[in-house]
């Protein structure tokens, strides 16, 4: 199921890296910080992100989803997938 995490930036910023594949497309969480906004929000490593701030993001490239997370000031509502999951 698709889950939505609304993250508050904190110091060290939203605490999770993202990273694209080859020969799969999206991009995909590498990496969550402990203690971070994004731990605090149930983002977890292995997840497809497909929607940033309510834009699907499926086609776009890591710069473009990076630049529209940094979009909106302060916060971020993430759209994603589990690794496993295929519905979306």
């Amino acid at each position: 199921m698709p889950r939505l995490c609304r993250l508050v930036r904190g110091e060290q910023g939203y605490g999770f890296h993202l990273h694209g594949e080859k020969g799969r497309r999206g991009q995909f969480i590498r990496r969550v910080e402990p203690g971070s906004p994004a731990e605090a929000a149930a983002l977890r490593a292995g997840d497809r992100l497909v929607e940033v701030n309510g834009v699907n993001v499926e086609g776009e490239t890591h710069h473009q989803v990076v630049q529209r997370i940094k979009a909106v000031e302060g916060q971020t509502r993430l759209l994603v997938v589990d690794q496993e999951d295929t519905s979306v």
